[in-house]
């Protein structure tokens, strides 16, 4: 009888170690694959900065099947954040493919000026900077740029975006507050947007509110309708090139600071496509201060698209360094990181570099602004800068850097935004008209 206990006693000792046994493999194995799964749905990013493979990325080429479908796909995803953050559905965001045509279409439509209307853009920038200029420093005797250049930009793009909006009835001085106050929830609910899906709405209603002021009769509730979606892509880019644009001529190229302002001062006086592009005695033209500046501080510094892969339940993420492309010393040369125009000169210029030059982005989701618009409206915005402070007296900066300092220009979105100017030995504002 006591060898039969015994016997049950091992068999259950060993039965239990085997339960004891395969609980454990299977909680190691079950964790194993728990973490295996999560590991598959948790989104990679890879960042791009080899321009033949960015090359397939933007126009994209690396789908097994490309398509205007799947590239929409793919920069629709990490876009998502926008539909969020402003409420609103443009091409950076739909899946549509007519309905991208019909807003490509659209957009392209509205930037197409003829020769008489880049003329009157011309002396709308120039007014609307006087006026900001004198207003800011009639208030406390400087001028912030970053105020400047958000407030006259926006003011500048919007009668050619909506040229059916009413005109706001409301004085200068409140056209620039709220101008203002448009740029800035922007830049607040768009860098809000990369941390959280949830923003709060009542930052969202306000912004459409400010909108409706300054376009009267166009409306602002449905994704679709919503100002902001041209709004962001040409207004919120633009003032940024702008800026560091402005500062590079004025501040850092002090050895051909009267040949550039000599060349600006040209266009400004005829902006047509063909003084943007005619070179001077040293085979220097408006639209190469232009493209060096774009080259140095692209307005979007990595774009973002989503691959699909097999082994994966999310979609990996795919940043494209522009950036860094546009700043590769083995494709732009030893100074890479230094402002020079002239490299874009015919006798310097070469295929490597223009095949690794995409600010605006490549077909087939290419921005409509890339060859005209953009570049011109960038010159006219810079030459009527220059003209305005240098016909008004020397310049000085006043904030937390010196602009002549050796070195590139930060370009993160809020940089600089305290930079300010004072005219010192100042002579009278010249009337634009």
């Amino acid at each position: 009888m006591a060898k039969s206990e015994d016997y049950v006693f091992l068999v259950s000792k060993f039965l239990l170690l085997i339960c004891v046994a395969s609980f454990i493999y299977y909680k190691k194995y079950h964790r194993r694959s728990r973490l295996d799964d999560e590991e598959k749905k948790r989104p990679t990013t890879f960042v791009c900065r080899n321009p033949q493979q960015a090359k397939s990325i933007l126009n994209g080429s690396y789908f097994e099947e490309p398509s205007l479908s799947n590239a929409l796909k793919a920069r629709a995803g990490p876009n998502t954040r926008l539909v969020y953050a402003f409420g609103i559905e443009n091409a950076f965001t739909t899946t549509d493919t007519k309905y991208h045509r019909q807003f490509v279409s659209l957009a392209g439509t509205r930037i197409n000026l003829s020769n008489v209307r880049w003329e009157s853009l011309s002396k709308d920038i120039g007014r609307l900077l006087h006026g900001n200029i004198e207003r800011q420093r009639i208030s406390n005797g400087t001028v912030l740029l970053s105020r400047l250049l958000q407030i006259t930009v926006l003011r500048a793009v919007l009668p050619i975006l909506f040229p059916n909006s009413d005109v706001p009835d409301l004085p200068e001085e409140e056209q620039d507050d709220v101008a203002y106050f448009i740029a800035d929830k922007i830049n607040s609910l768009w860098i809000e947007s990369k941390t959280t899906q949830a923003p709060n709405p009542k930052d969202l209603h306000s912004l459409k509110e400010a909108c409706q002021k300054l376009l009267p009769g166009i409306a602002v509730d449905s994704p679709r309708d919503s100002p902001l979606n041209l709004i962001l892509p040409a207004f919120e880019t633009l003032w940024r090139i702008v800026f560091r644009c402005f500062i590079e001529v004025q501040f850092r190229s002090n050895d051909d600071f009267e040949s550039n302002k000599n060349l600006l001062q040209e266009y400004l006086n005829r902006p047509t496509s063909e003084i943007f592009t005619k070179a001077d005695a040293r085979d220097i033209s408006v639209s190469h201060i232009v493209n060096e500046a774009l080259r140095l501080y692209p307005p979007t510094k990595r774009v973002y698209r989503h691959i699909q892969t097999e082994s994966r339940v999310n979609p990996d993420v795919v940043a494209v360094d522009i950036e860094s492309i546009h700043r590769d010393a083995q494709i732009w040369g030893t100074d890479a990181a230094t402002f020079r125009p002239s490299r874009w000169g015919s006798r310097e210029m070469n295929g490597n570099m223009m095949s690794a030059f995409f600010p605006f982005g490549m077909k087939p989701l290419v921005c409509p602004a890339r060859k005209v618009f953009g570049p011109r409206i960038i010159g006219i915005f810079v030459a009527s800068l220059s003209q305005i402070f240098n016909d008004s007296g020397d310049l000085e900066t006043v904030g937390e850097m010196d602009f002549r300092r050796q070195g590139l220009l930060e370009n993160a979105r809020d940089s600089y935004m305290s930079i300010a100017v004072r005219i010192k030995e100042r002579k009278e504002l010249g009337t634009c008209s």
